[in-house]
Protein backbone atom coordinates (compact mmCIF):
# COMPACT_ATOMS: atom_id res chain seq x y z
CA UNK A 1 0.00 0.00 0.00
CA UNK A 2 1.21 3.67 -0.94
CA UNK A 3 2.78 5.24 2.09
CA UNK A 4 1.28 8.74 2.68
CA UNK A 5 2.28 11.66 4.68
CA UNK A 6 -0.89 13.44 5.23
CA UNK A 7 -4.37 12.61 5.51
CA UNK A 8 -7.10 15.70 5.56
CA UNK A 9 -10.14 15.31 7.29
CA UNK A 10 -13.31 17.58 6.23
CA UNK A 11 -16.77 17.15 7.94
CA UNK A 12 -19.21 18.49 5.99
CA UNK A 13 -22.60 19.82 7.15
CA UNK A 14 -23.82 21.61 3.64
CA UNK A 15 -27.62 23.14 4.39
CA UNK A 16 -27.77 26.28 2.14
CA UNK A 17 -27.08 27.14 -1.44
CA UNK A 18 -23.66 29.26 -0.98
CA UNK A 19 -22.44 26.53 1.35
CA UNK A 20 -21.61 24.46 -1.85
CA UNK A 21 -19.26 27.38 -3.42
CA UNK A 22 -17.59 27.29 -0.14
CA UNK A 23 -16.67 24.03 0.42
CA UNK A 24 -15.34 24.17 -3.37
CA UNK A 25 -13.12 27.27 -2.52
CA UNK A 26 -12.05 25.23 0.29
CA UNK A 27 -11.22 22.24 -1.99
CA UNK A 28 -9.72 23.86 -4.43
CA UNK A 29 -7.25 25.71 -2.16
CA UNK A 30 -6.05 22.22 -0.77
CA UNK A 31 -5.65 20.48 -4.39
CA UNK A 32 -3.69 24.03 -5.07
CA UNK A 33 -1.41 24.24 -1.95
CA UNK A 34 -1.20 20.27 -0.66
CA UNK A 35 1.01 17.47 -1.92
CA UNK A 36 1.52 13.68 -0.50
CA UNK A 37 -2.05 13.93 0.99
CA UNK A 38 -4.91 11.83 0.49
CA UNK A 39 -8.27 13.58 1.17
CA UNK A 40 -11.23 12.47 3.53
CA UNK A 41 -14.83 13.76 3.09
CA UNK A 42 -17.37 13.18 5.80
CA UNK A 43 -21.11 13.94 4.75
CA UNK A 44 -22.46 14.42 7.78
CA UNK A 45 -26.24 14.06 6.25
CA UNK A 46 -26.01 17.59 4.61
CA UNK A 47 -30.19 18.21 3.49
CA UNK A 48 -28.20 19.47 0.07
CA UNK A 49 -26.81 17.68 -2.91
CA UNK A 50 -23.02 16.93 -2.06
CA UNK A 51 -22.35 13.74 -4.09
CA UNK A 52 -20.18 16.31 -6.70
CA UNK A 53 -18.51 17.38 -3.80
CA UNK A 54 -17.70 14.02 -2.47
CA UNK A 55 -16.42 12.74 -5.84
CA UNK A 56 -13.23 15.06 -5.50
CA UNK A 57 -12.22 13.04 -2.11
CA UNK A 58 -10.01 9.70 -2.12
CA UNK A 59 -12.26 8.62 0.56
CA UNK A 60 -15.95 9.80 1.07
CA UNK A 61 -17.83 8.86 4.10
CA UNK A 62 -21.85 9.46 3.90
CA UNK A 63 -23.78 9.49 7.37
CA UNK A 64 -27.86 8.93 7.35
CA UNK A 65 -28.39 11.10 10.22
CA UNK A 66 -26.70 14.48 11.49
CA UNK A 67 -24.22 13.19 14.27
CA UNK A 68 -22.21 16.13 14.94
CA UNK A 69 -18.51 17.15 14.17
CA UNK A 70 -16.71 14.97 16.92
CA UNK A 71 -18.38 11.95 15.36
CA UNK A 72 -17.18 12.89 11.86
CA UNK A 73 -13.79 13.67 12.76
CA UNK A 74 -13.49 10.25 14.14
CA UNK A 75 -14.83 8.44 11.30
CA UNK A 76 -12.42 10.38 9.34
CA UNK A 77 -9.49 9.34 11.76
CA UNK A 78 -10.31 6.02 11.84
CA UNK A 79 -9.82 4.85 8.35
CA UNK A 80 -7.00 7.75 7.54
CA UNK A 81 -3.46 6.28 6.78
CA UNK A 82 -0.93 9.35 6.86
CA UNK A 83 1.39 9.67 10.05
CA UNK A 84 0.01 13.66 10.53
CA UNK A 85 -3.68 13.63 10.34
CA UNK A 86 -5.04 17.09 9.49
CA UNK A 87 -8.58 17.92 10.31
CA UNK A 88 -10.03 21.29 9.02
CA UNK A 89 -13.56 23.20 8.42
CA UNK A 90 -15.16 22.85 4.90
CA UNK A 91 -15.01 27.24 5.28
CA UNK A 92 -11.22 27.77 5.47
CA UNK A 93 -8.69 28.31 2.89
CA UNK A 94 -5.26 27.26 3.19
CA UNK A 95 -2.37 28.38 1.86
CA UNK A 96 0.95 27.72 0.08
CA UNK A 97 2.95 25.02 2.13
CA UNK A 98 0.70 25.01 4.92
CA UNK A 99 0.84 21.09 5.50
CA UNK A 100 4.71 21.04 5.74
CA UNK A 101 5.51 24.05 8.07
CA UNK A 102 2.41 22.37 10.48
CA UNK A 103 4.45 19.63 10.21
CA UNK A 104 8.10 20.96 10.65
CA UNK A 105 6.60 22.73 13.47
CA UNK A 106 5.61 19.64 15.23
CA UNK A 107 9.14 18.17 14.89
CA UNK A 108 11.20 20.59 15.86
CA UNK A 109 9.31 21.61 19.05
CA UNK A 110 8.31 17.74 19.94
CA UNK A 111 4.51 18.61 19.60
CA UNK A 112 1.56 16.76 19.87
CA UNK A 113 -0.38 19.05 17.70
CA UNK A 114 -0.02 22.12 15.87
CA UNK A 115 -2.09 25.17 14.89
CA UNK A 116 -2.14 27.56 12.19
CA UNK A 117 -2.59 31.44 12.30
CA UNK A 118 -6.34 31.79 11.47
CA UNK A 119 -7.90 34.40 10.04
CA UNK A 120 -10.12 36.56 13.07
CA UNK A 121 -8.00 34.93 15.88
CA UNK A 122 -5.47 36.57 17.94
CA UNK A 123 -2.03 35.38 16.09
CA UNK A 124 0.44 36.84 18.49
CA UNK A 125 3.79 34.56 18.73
CA UNK A 126 4.91 35.87 22.13
CA UNK A 127 1.10 34.59 23.67
CA UNK A 128 1.12 31.27 24.81
CA UNK A 129 1.15 28.46 22.90
CA UNK A 130 -1.82 26.93 24.15
CA UNK A 131 -4.05 30.44 23.75
CA UNK A 132 -6.87 31.09 21.13
CA UNK A 133 -5.78 27.32 19.72
CA UNK A 134 -7.67 26.88 16.34
CA UNK A 135 -9.95 24.38 16.19
CA UNK A 136 -11.20 25.34 12.42
CA UNK A 137 -7.50 23.79 10.98
CA UNK A 138 -4.97 21.48 12.86
CA UNK A 139 -2.38 18.91 12.73
CA UNK A 140 -2.17 16.05 15.06
CA UNK A 141 0.75 13.39 15.09
CA UNK A 142 -0.55 9.87 15.03
CA UNK A 143 0.73 8.84 17.63
CA UNK A 144 -1.14 11.58 19.64
CA UNK A 145 -4.46 9.31 18.75
CA UNK A 146 -3.17 6.70 19.93
CA UNK A 147 -1.93 8.22 23.72
CA UNK A 148 -4.91 10.30 24.08
CA UNK A 149 -7.85 8.63 21.93
CA UNK A 150 -10.30 9.88 19.98
CA UNK A 151 -12.26 13.28 20.37
CA UNK A 152 -15.39 13.17 22.64
CA UNK A 153 -18.71 12.27 21.74
CA UNK A 154 -20.34 13.79 23.98
CA UNK A 155 -19.30 17.41 22.52
CA UNK A 156 -22.65 17.43 19.80
CA UNK A 157 -23.19 18.53 17.27
CA UNK A 158 -20.58 21.20 18.12
CA UNK A 159 -18.74 23.77 20.65
CA UNK A 160 -16.21 22.34 23.41
CA UNK A 161 -14.96 19.36 21.47
CA UNK A 162 -11.76 20.56 20.58
CA UNK A 163 -11.36 22.05 24.02
CA UNK A 164 -11.68 19.29 25.70
CA UNK A 165 -9.05 17.17 23.45
CA UNK A 166 -6.53 20.21 24.13
CA UNK A 167 -7.52 20.16 27.55
CA UNK A 168 -6.90 16.09 27.69
CA UNK A 169 -3.85 16.50 26.01
CA UNK A 170 -2.29 18.75 27.93
CA UNK A 171 -3.52 17.05 31.19
CA UNK A 172 -1.47 13.92 29.52
CA UNK A 173 2.08 16.60 29.30
CA UNK A 174 1.63 16.83 25.77
CA UNK A 175 2.42 19.83 23.70
CA UNK A 176 0.38 22.35 21.75
CA UNK A 177 2.17 24.24 18.74
CA UNK A 178 1.40 27.11 16.61
CA UNK A 179 2.59 27.77 13.28
CA UNK A 180 2.75 31.24 12.76
CA UNK A 181 4.42 31.30 9.15
CA UNK A 182 1.06 29.54 8.28
CA UNK A 183 -2.12 31.47 7.45
CA UNK A 184 -5.52 30.35 6.99
CA UNK A 185 -8.53 32.17 5.51
CA UNK A 186 -11.63 31.53 7.38
CA UNK A 187 -15.30 32.62 6.74
CA UNK A 188 -15.75 31.76 10.83
CA UNK A 189 -19.21 30.23 11.82
CA UNK A 190 -20.47 29.71 8.46
CA UNK A 191 -21.85 26.66 9.54
CA UNK A 192 -23.65 27.23 12.53
CA UNK A 193 -24.41 31.04 12.32
CA UNK A 194 -27.85 30.51 12.20
CA UNK A 195 -28.93 27.99 14.22
CA UNK A 196 -29.11 28.46 18.32
CA UNK A 197 -25.11 28.70 18.99
CA UNK A 198 -26.09 30.34 22.68
CA UNK A 199 -27.73 27.65 23.48
CA UNK A 200 -25.87 24.98 22.28
CA UNK A 201 -22.19 26.92 23.92
CA UNK A 202 -23.91 26.77 27.07
CA UNK A 203 -24.72 23.18 26.79
CA UNK A 204 -21.33 22.19 26.18
CA UNK A 205 -19.65 24.44 27.94
CA UNK A 206 -21.87 22.72 31.29
CA UNK A 207 -20.65 19.27 30.07
CA UNK A 208 -17.11 20.62 30.24
CA UNK A 209 -17.35 22.34 33.54
CA UNK A 210 -18.92 19.11 34.69
CA UNK A 211 -15.51 16.82 33.16
CA UNK A 212 -12.87 18.54 33.64
CA UNK A 213 -13.96 21.06 37.27
CA UNK A 214 -11.98 24.11 35.78
CA UNK A 215 -13.59 27.34 33.48
CA UNK A 216 -11.89 26.81 29.88
CA UNK A 217 -12.27 30.35 29.18
CA UNK A 218 -9.31 32.43 30.90
CA UNK A 219 -7.08 29.45 30.15
CA UNK A 220 -7.81 29.41 26.57
CA UNK A 221 -8.38 33.13 25.70
CA UNK A 222 -6.65 34.53 28.99
CA UNK A 223 -3.48 32.80 28.94
CA UNK A 224 -4.05 31.05 32.75
CA UNK A 225 -1.72 27.97 33.31
CA UNK A 226 -3.83 24.78 33.29
CA UNK A 227 -3.50 23.09 36.32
Amino acid sequence: MEKITFSIICPLYNRKKEAHLVTQECLDSVFRYSKDFELILVDDASPLYVDDLLSQADIAIKHKKNMGLAPSWNDGIKIARGNYLVLINNDIEVCEGWLERMKKALDILDGAVCGPAVEHLPNDPSQPAHQWFPGSCFMLKRETIEKVGLFDENFIPYYFEDTDYWTRLLKTGLKTVRAFDVFIKHKEGFTVKDLARDEQYQKNYKKFMEKHGFDPIPVFCGGEELK
